[in-house]
């Protein structure tokens, strides 16, 4: 007793209406499960498709739970929806996966992973790996930050709490490496020069150096020098002079020398083909010191160092000697130049998976079903009024504060209301229209173009009027209609023969042109043709 739509000749059910539910079945003729349940082969199953401006298909659920499900072969692997709880709209796996990916409604952030309430325009949340990859199958690959004030940056935290950033300085536009916390700024490379400036203290294992092309082979060679190291922050002033007539000479050192340094050391050496002696005859004292040989005009090479005694080596004096702190005691800072393992090295640490090292390959889950809302197992079974199970990853979240914005209302998003029901008037024309009695409305020529006994006969159609009927011309003329019951719709117009008693040379063929319109009349407008055998069948368009 289902509704049903055939299609003969092979073909066979296109389409029913099941009984009692109302399920409307489209290729599924055997038995929907669904108010519109459509089989097919493969392919585009159902379009919605506008010929001018937009196309939209509306989800409407009563509670919220407006979705699209996925399957493949008749298990569910994919939902996504309007959650019901905070109406975020939100990609879940089903099978056990649960909450992919939500966008939260008012602000438009995307939470992946944190899909209960992410805080930021792209908020990321997982269990240790590598977050976020961005990987160029050619060429180069690059994650660009444009800040419009300039301070574009790279945040870095420890559960929560910032520890560090590096961005591009707002104000100057150096880059700066910057200690969250109070730290402050750690390094800088300044913008323009390439300067590298350290706030703090810097540690290397190997030398400090520089580098450069061999000035007498630059193409093939380089030379580094390497800084001069001690057990104390010094600083060095030297140079050249020569003593006087007297023996004397005031050696004038820069006008800061006294400010940032102390403990002054001296060294002298005599310069020249006369052997003389020379001493300090008087120390540093207002930036300037005195020297005194027992020859005159003698040539002195000279050297003052000082310990750095600024305001910042006060507040932080350098020990050359120090006790290591506790996390590295019993480990090297150079393991390898004591014949020692990696595993002894300060920075070492087996029990913590690190940014460096860990790269976990996803473990495949294994399937468990899910039983709630709109991501729940589909059957066939009856309609059941089920409350909406939440658990697991889907349970209620609190709403976010919405930003209120200004709605777009245009296109396919505008707010659709339920239009009036119209009422309008039965159409009985077409194929529902009641079978009736309808007139043909024949044109006819003057008799003298057709005898009294020409018979309209139809190849393959039984005609609907007697064909031994003769069409009496007597009361005709031209312009007249001649009615007669309604031909079959499914008339197949091709040509008419004239049967009559005449010979074929005074008969003459009538070639109609046939229109057919919504009322179901035949006209036929006879135009008078050339002289045919009545005997055959027109050929070619004839």
């Amino acid at each position: 007793d289902y509704y049903e739509w055939f299609e003969l000749g092979g073909g066979g059910s296109r389409m029913v209406i099941q009984r009692l539910t109302g399920n409307v079945g489209i290729g599924n003729t055997t038995s929907p499960s669904y108010k519109l349940d459509v089989l097919h082969a493969g392919g585009t199953g159902i379009r919605s498709q506008s010929s001018s401006t937009f196309s939209v298909v509306d989800i409407d659920a009563a509670n919220g739970d407006a979705a699209l499900r996925f399957a493949r072969a008749g298990t569910n692997m994919w939902n996504t929806r309007n959650r019901p709880t905070d109406d975020y709209y939100e990609w879940f796996e089903l099978g056990g996966g649960g909450s992919r990916m939500v966008i939260q409604r008012g602000t438009g952030n995307v939470g992946i992973g944190n899909t209960t309430s992410p805080s930021f325009k792209l908020d990321v949340l997982h269990t240790g790996g590598t977050g976020i990859r961005s990987q160029s199958s050619a060429s180069f690959s690059v994650v660009d930050i444009d800040a419009f004030s300039g301070d574009a940056a790279l945040r870095f935290y420890k559960a929560g709490a910032g520890q560090w950033n590096t961005r591009n300085n707002p104000i100057t536009n150096d880059y700066q490496i910057f200690e969250l916390g109070g730290g402050g700024e750690r390094v800088r490379i300044e913008d323009g020069t390439g300067k590298v400036v350290i706030s703090g203290d810097a540690t290397v294992l190997g030398v400090k150096a520089f580098t450069i092309d061999h000035p007498l082979d630059p193409e093939n060679k380089i030379l580094m020098h390497v800084a001069a190291e001690s057990n104390e922050v010094i600083n060095f002033y030297s140079g050249n002079i020569n003593t006087d007539a007297s023996g004397k000479a005031t050696v004038q050192l820069p006008d800061y020398f006294e400010a940032i340094n102390k403990d002054f050391r001296y060294q002298l050496t005599v310069v020249g083909a006369t052997f003389a002696q020379a001493i300090v005859s008087k120390e540093v004292l207002n930036n300037r010191f005195e020297i005194m040989t027992n020859q005159p005009n003698i040539k002195v090479s000279w050297e003052v160092k000082g310990i750095r005694n600024d305001n910042r080596m006060k507040q932080h004096p350098f020990v050359a000697e120090q006790q290591k702190i506790p996390s590295q005691i019993g480990k090297y800072w150079d393991p390898a130049a004591h014949n020692q393992p990696l595993s002894k090295g300060v920075s070492y640490d087996a029990t913590i998976e690190n940014s460096l090292t860990a790269i976990t390959p996803v473990v495949s889950k294994a399937f468990v079903a899910d039983n709630s809302g709109s991501v729940a197992p589909t059957t066939a079974a009856k309609q059941v009024d089920k409350k909406l199970e939440i658990t697991g990853s889907i349970v209620d979240t609190k709403v976010a504060n919405a930003v209120v914005k200004p709605v777009d209302n245009t296109g396919s998003i505008v707010d659709t209301k339920v239009a009036k029901a119209v009422v309008k008037p039965v159409d009985n024309s077409g194929s529902v229209a009641p079978v009736t009695e309808k007139k043909v409305e024949t044109k006819i020529v003057p008799t003298n173009s057709v005898n009294s006994t020409n018979t309209l006969v139809v190849p393959g159609v039984t005609p609907a009027i007697n064909p031994a009927e003769e069409l009496k011309p007597t009361p005709v003329q031209p312009g007249n209609v001649v009615t007669k019951p309604l031909l079959p719709i499914s008339v197949e117009i091709g040509y008419i023969e004239t049967l009559q008693n005449s010979t074929p040379a005074t008969s003459k063929g009538i070639q109609p042109e046939v229109k057919i319109d919504n009322t179901r009349q035949v006209k036929l407008e006879e135009v008078p043709k050339s002289v045919v055998n009545p005997t055959e069948k027109p050929k070619g368009k004839e």
